[in-house]
C-alpha cells in the first residue's frame, strides 16, 4: 500500500512549497493504492486543500493497480487534469510513457509569459538573452513587450526552448546590453542565477 495521503500532506507543509518567488506544483506518481483507510473524499478535500495554497496537484499512475478510483479522486480536484478527462489522471506504464508524460505537464506549468519586477523607461532599451546569446524581439519567434502589463513574452520556438528545458538561463535587462551571466544565488525558479551550468542546484525540486 501506498501512504498517498501522508506524501500530499507532507508535501504541503515544505517551507519551499510556499517560497513567494517561484510557482510550486505537485506531482504524484503512484500506483493506485491507498494506505491507512483514507477515503477518495478524504483525497479530495486534501488536493482542494493544496490548490487553495496555490499548489496545483497533478496525477500520474504508473502501471496502476485497482484502485484507480484515487487517482481520479486527487486528479479531478488538484488543478492539473489531464486535458480530455476523465480520466483526470496521467498514465504511464514504462519509463518512456513517464518522460513523455513529464515533459507534457511541463509544458503546461511553465509559463512563457513573464512578470517584470522594474518598469523599463523605455521599452526600446530591453535587452533579453537565453543561455547568453541576445534574443531578438520578434513576435514569432523571439520576445514581445506588453507595456500595461509590464510583462515580457516568449514566442514560438523561444517559448518551446524555455518549456523544454533548454533555456537554463533568461537575462531581462534594459539600460545596458548585458555582458554574460552575473552570478547570483540561486531562487529555485527552474534557471541558473549562479551561472555553473546547473539549474536550481540545491533547491528542492
Amino acid at each position: 500500500e501506498t501512504p498517498t495521503a501522508d506524501a500530499l500532506t507532507s508535501a504541503q507543509a515544505l517551507p519551499e512549497m510556499m517560497d513567494p518567488l517561484r510557482a510550486s506544483f505537485a506531482i504524484l506518481v503512484t500506483d493506485g493504492g491507498v494506505s491507512c483507510g483514507v477515503s477518495n473524499a478524504e483525497l479530495e478535500t486534501l488536493a482542494a486543500s493544496l490548490l487553495a495554497d496555490s499548489i496545483p496537484t497533478a496525477v500520474i499512475g504508473f502501471a496502476t493497480g485497482a484502485d484507480e478510483a484515487s487517482l481520479e479522486a486527487i486528479a479531478s480536484r488538484g488543478g492539473l487534469a489531464r486535458p480530455g478527462g476523465p480520466p483526470s489522471y496521467y498514465v504511464a506504464d514504462d519509463a518512456a510513457d513517464l518522460d513523455a508524460v513529464f515533459d507534457e505537464i511541463a509544458r503546461r506549468v511553465v509559463s512563457c509569459d513573464i512578470p517584470l519586477s522594474t518598469t523599463p523607461p523605455d521599452a526600446s532599451m530591453l535587452f533579453v538573452t537565453e543561455n547568453d546569446a541576445p534574443l531578438a524581439e520578434d513576435g514569432t519567434d523571439g520576445w514581445t513587450y506588453d507595456a500595461a502589463a509590464n510583462s515580457l513574452t516568449l514566442n514560438g520556438a523561444s517559448c518551446a526552448r524555455l518549456r523544454s528545458g533548454e533555456t537554463t538561463r533568461l537575462t531581462i535587462s534594459f539600460g545596458c546590453a548585458p555582458v554574460g551571466c552575473v552570478p547570483m544565488p540561486e531562487i529555485c525558479n527552474g534557471f541558473d542565477e549562479d551561472c555553473d551550468g546547473m539549474v536550481d542546484d540545491g533547491c528542492l525540486m
